[in-house]
């Protein structure tokens, strides 16, 4: 089990089916060519790799879709912590079937055969940040506009339409690595 000392609400399930959630809508995402709902979740520089994919299908007017996606398996494990930075490594064994459709027509070119795969995805979070306690309030408010908001409809700004960090989830994926089995 996987402990910070001074972080009285951390709760390693949480974070397991935080990132499972992540998995799912990552694909959701790339499928529809928006990953704007997943950049409150990344860093800036997961957040350019992911979106030089999904434009370079896009240049070619194609998209892979998921197909029946599913979490297997899922382990957490504490990461090497750097100066300034907590670290998780989540590990998920996952698998789903490709499915290749033509985007402006929507006609399937090809569909692969069911594939899995081991995933390790690198989370962190500023050393000494602690886990909000569950169901506690806090005031949303646009950093950018100041408009209040919920982030239950949406991580964006209703009036600016600018993203907003995620509270409620004070982990970011850093870097996620896949190998195909």
């Amino acid at each position: 089990m996987i402990r910070f000392p001074d972080d009285l609400w951390f709760d390693e399930d949480a974070v397991i089916n935080r990132v499972k959630n992540l998995w799912i809508q990552l694909l959701t995402c790339r499928s529809a060519w928006d990953l704007d709902p997943m950049k409150p979740y990344m860093s800036e520089a997961l957040y350019q790799k992911e979106a030089e994919a999904v434009h370079a299908d896009e240049n070619v007017l194609r998209m892979t879709l998921a197909v029946r996606p599913a979490v297997l398996d899922s382990i957490l494990e504490k990461g090497l912590s750097e100066p300034g930075k907590d670290k998780l490594v989540c590990r998920l064994f996952t698998r789903y079937t490709p499915r290749l459709v033509q985007k402006d027509t929507e006609k399937v070119i090809s569909e692969g055969r069911e594939t899995f795969f081991h995933e390790e995805w690198i989370l962190a979070r500023p050393e000494g940040v602690k886990t909000p306690k569950p169901g506690a309030a806090f005031s949303v408010n646009c950093p950018n506009c100041g408009a209040p908001f919920s982030l239950y409809k949406s991580a964006k700004c209703p009036m600016c339409r600018s993203l907003i960090p995620v509270p409620d989830f004070i982990w970011t994926v850093e870097e996620i690595t896949r190998q195909e089995e």
